[in-house]
């Protein structure tokens, strides 16, 4: 074989060596895209604070607008249904009206909002009660902050906090339970999975929103 013939075949040899690592690396990046954007998240110091006329629009045809900020209360009204209407402290359902249902949750043993500053593996466990047709309801609550994961809905791609709420009745052997990838960039759920009680378990994703300019 002539020296030209050799110099041909080791060139040769060197660009599939070289095509063949880039592959490797451009799988291995496409395998782990958590390790690229982890460490690029914001930390997320405390709750949520939403401004009037922040919007959030699902794929089940719900749809929430903020309507009052007063002092830690916020009062979130049904776009969809103007018959319901419902107030977070942080995350944490305070006050609704459903109809002609109105409840009001009273939180005890522990401060619900202590799940913030988020952190995989950090759990709240509390009790909570409220009245529902003249009828005093107890259950025992969790949140747990399940990890993180970066999914793509309608409304774009979000880097999650995997949030997961399960509860119980104290006087019964009803549960619920909810699944939230809560995004802070959104400050909503861009997913939730759901089921309460005997109903069919139900999903809805985000499909656009609005974030009132300060």
């Amino acid at each position: 074989m002539t020296n030209l013939g050799r110099a041909t075949i080791t060139a040769m040899a060197l660009l599939l060596v070289a095509c063949t690592e880039q592959d490797v690396r451009e799988t291995e990046a496409d395998a782990h895209p958590l390790a690229v954007t982890e460490s690029m998240a914001t930390p997320v110091s405390g709750a949520p604070t939403w401004r009037v006329d922040d919007t959030w629009r699902y794929s089940d045809g719900y749809e929430l607008r903020v309507s009052a900020v007063q002092g830690s209360d916020t009062t979130f009204q049904r776009v969809d249904t103007l018959d319901e209407w419902l107030v977070r402290r942080g995350l944490f359902k305070v006050r609704s009206k459903q109809g002609n249902v109105y409840r009001e949750v009273i939180y005890r043993t522990k401060d619900p909002e202590e799940l913030f500053p988020l952190a995989v593996n950090k759990q709240v466990v509390f009790s909570e009660e409220y009245l529902r047709a003249g009828e005093l309801i107890r259950r025992n609550t969790s949140w747990t902050v399940e990890g993180r994961e970066i999914i793509q809905v309608p409304a774009g791609t979000f880097n999650c906090w995997i949030l997961v709420m399960r509860t119980r009745g104290v006087q019964s052997d009803w549960t619920g339970s909810e699944r939230w990838w809560y995004s802070p960039e959104v400050k909503h759920y861009v997913r939730l999975e759901y089921r309460y009680g005997t109903e069919p378990a139900g999903a809805r994703v985000l499909m656009s929103y609005n974030l009132a300019k300060p």
